[in-house]
């Protein structure tokens, strides 16, 4: 449902206030010890990306208000990886953001927002640290290092046979449920 399609200005105003909460946990949860900023930055060159990157995942979600494939899902991480890039070089180390960052922000965007119920289930989920120690193959990678789609694929591909045959979205749940659980 779109901001437009809300029956009374209170209900707009309260979409907007949870999509900027969501816009800051994900932000949160992309950046955080992440090593996705150039070293030196000022504050302003940081609010100019995250505005940036908000407004991409925001225009991004439009796409997922109906199902997306997984080939759609992955041409939308390579294109929101690129576009920050070239629009953002100056505030990324060494001009880019890596592929891991992209699938972080953007799984976790789409993953909070399907767990409202506004989208249906996303065809990904954010791949980090603690999806990865449960997928025997992929325990040694870095998702803030990850920079290749075809790394990205295999991560996918090794995590559904992780899954057992539950979706990505639901497993990865399921895994963040019981780590906060013990925390």
């Amino acid at each position: 449902m779109s901001i437009s399609a809300l029956k009374t200005p209170l209900q707009a105003i309260q979409r907007v206030f949870i999509e900027d909460e969501v816009f800051g946990l994900t932000l949160q949860g992309t950046v955080q010890r992440s090593g996705l900023y150039r070293a030196g930055l000022t504050e302003g060159a940081r609010k100019a990306f995250q505005s940036g990157l908000k407004t991409k995942l925001t225009k991004l979600l439009e796409h997922y208000r109906n199902e997306v494939d997984e080939q759609q899902h992955c041409e939308n991480i390579e294109e929101l990886a690129n576009r920050l890039s070239a629009e953002y070089a100056q505030v990324l180390p060494n001009g880019r953001i890596k592929i891991g960052h992209a699938q972080k922000a953007l799984n976790l965007y789409l993953k909070y927002i399907w767990c409202a119920g506004w989208i249906p289930e996303p065809p990904h989920c954010p791949f980090d640290r603690i999806v990865l120690q449960y997928v025997p193959e992929c325990k040694n990678i870095l998702w803030t290092k990850l920079d290749s789609m075809a790394d990205y694929n295999r991560i996918v591909e090794c995590s559904k046979i992780a899954a057992c045959g539950k979706s990505l979205s639901i497993w990865e749940l399921e895994i963040y449920n019981r780590s906060q659980q013990r925390a």
